[in-house]
Formats: C-alpha cells, structure tokens, sequence
C-alpha cells in the first residue's frame, strides 16, 4: 500500500531551502596569539583616553595629544595582550620551577622534620 501524501512530505523537507541567518556580535580589530581586541574595546578605551586628556590638555596641545594617543592606542593594546601572556608564560612556567629549586635548596640545609614543618607553614599561610 502506497501513501502519497508522506512522500509529499518528504520532498516537501528536501526542497524547502534552509535560512541561516547570521549576525555580526562584534568586530574583531587585532587578534593577538589567542586573544582578541574588539571595536568596542578599543572605542571604549578611546573614550577613556579622551575623557582623561580633556582634564589634562586644552587647546593645541589637547589636539595634539589626542591626535597622538588615538595613533598609538591599537598598538598600545596590542602591547597589553602581550604582556598578559608573557605574564601567564611567566606564572604557568618559571614560578613553579623557583618554587622548586627552593624547596631542594631548603631540603638540604634542614633536617627532614624541621622542613615539613616549614613547608606546612608555607601551605597554611
């Protein structure tokens, strides 16, 4: 027994075009190793920029100033992030080898009992 109406259906699925619609959320204006920096970031930060030259400059030098920190202010940002992951290299890396040098240096100069309580001190504080 055949039913036309269910193939109907089915072609009906098949046929009707798929509507994808997207939308932009935000601008990407730099992408710095795995960050990004936003248009809106980067217009709040001119905003801030702006804000604080008008309290310090006015006239030419407020034109001049403000002509020169909207010239650096990508770069500045991208210098931040930069310094962010430096910063995190230097916390996930280098902190934990120090933390383990010490400790050996520790180790032995104190006798074994002295350390662990030394070291339990460390981890309470």
């Amino acid at each position: 027994m055949r039913f036309p109406g269910r193939s109907m259906i089915l072609f009906g699925f098949l046929v009707v075009p798929a509507t994808v619609s997207a939308e932009i959320i935000e601008e990407i204006v730099a992408r710095v190793n795995d960050q990004v920096i936003t248009k809106s970031e980067l217009e709040e930060r001119e905003g801030l920029m702006i804000q604080d030259f008008f309290q310090k400059f006015a006239g030419v030098e407020l034109d001049e100033m403000l002509a020169e920190g909207r010239e650096n202010l990508l770069r500045d940002l991208i210098a931040e992030k930069l310094l962010l992951d430096i910063r995190t290299a230097i916390v996930i890396l280098i902190i934990p080898n120090i933390l383990m040098d010490i400790t050996q240096i520790l180790r032995r100069g104190f006798p074994a009992d002295v350390f662990r309580r030394f070291a339990w001190l460390l981890l309470l504080t």
